[in-house]
C-alpha cells in the first residue's frame, strides 16, 4: 500500500507544481503597471503556509509540509511577474519544489510554464460569471479549467488533463488571500493553515 500511496503523492505534486524556471527568458522593459489581485495577492515577502491532507486525514493545522515564498520581481516578456519558491517537507526533510512565475494582468493570472511561452492560469471577474474556459499547455500536454464554484470569497476552478483517466482536480481562491486549498479527485489536496503579507 505505501509504494502505491507514495505513487499517488508524487502525481499530485505533479498536478500542483507544473511550474518551473522558464527557459531563457528575454527581459524587456515593463510596459504594463502593475496590477494587484484580491485572489492572488503578489508582493515580494509575501508567505503562503500549507498542509498535506487525504481522504481519510484532515489537514493538520499545527504544522505545515508546504511553503510558497514571493521572494522577488522580475520583468518578462514586457510584463512585471513575481517569483515564488516553493519548499516541502517530507520525514523532516526540505526539498526544493520549483520556481514559478506569476502576474496579475487585469483580471487575470498568468504563469510561465517550463519551455512554453505565458499563459493564462486563472481569471478573477469581478461579476458572478462562471462560463469562464483557461487552457494553457507544457511542453508535452494541456490543462484546461473552469469555475465551478463562486461565492462573495472564493472562486473555485476545476482543472483536467483532457485525454487522462482521473486527472481532474480544484483549485479554491480565497479573496485577499490566494490560493486556499487545491484538491485532487482522489481525495489528495493541500490546505492552506496561515500565511504572512508584507504590508
Amino acid at each position: 500500500m505505501k509504494p502505491i500511496y507514495s505513487i499517488v503523492l508524487q502525481s499530485f505534486l505533479i498536478f500542483i507544481s507544473s511550474c518551473s524556471h522558464p527557459s531563457s527568458p528575454t527581459e524587456t522593459p515593463v510596459e504594463n503597471p502593475e496590477v494587484k489581485s484580491k485572489y492572488f495577492p503578489l508582493t515580494v515577502g509575501n508567505i503562503w503556509y500549507y498542509s498535506y491532507y487525504n481522504s481519510m486525514q484532515e489537514a493538520d493545522t499545527t504544522k505545515y509540509n508546504e511553503q510558497w515564498e514571493t521572494f522577488a520581481k522580475k520583468p518578462l516578456g514586457s510584463k512585471q511577474f513575481y517569483c515564488i519558491k516553493r519548499t516541502y517537507w517530507i520525514a523532516d526533510t526540505i526539498f526544493y519544489l520549483d520556481t514559478i512565475y506569476y502576474c496579475i494582468d487585469r483580471d487575470s493570472l498568468l504563469q510561465i510554464l517550463p519551455n512554453s511561452s505565458i499563459c493564462v492560469r486563472a481569471i478573477f471577474p469581478d461579476t458572478g460569471i462562471t462560463a469562464l474556459h483557461v487552457r494553457w499547455e507544457t511542453d508535452n500536454e494541456s490543462i484546461e479549467g473552469y469555475i465551478s464554484n463562486r461565492t462573495d470569497s472564493t472562486i473555485t476552478y476545476q482543472f483536467w488533463r483532457p485525454g487522462w483517466t482521473d486527472s481532474d482536480w480544484q483549485e479554491t481562491y480565497k479573496k485577499d488571500v490566494g490560493l486556499f486549498d487545491t484538491r485532487s479527485g482522489w481525495g489528495l489536496g493541500s490546505r492552506l493553515i496561515r500565511f504572512h503579507f508584507v504590508k
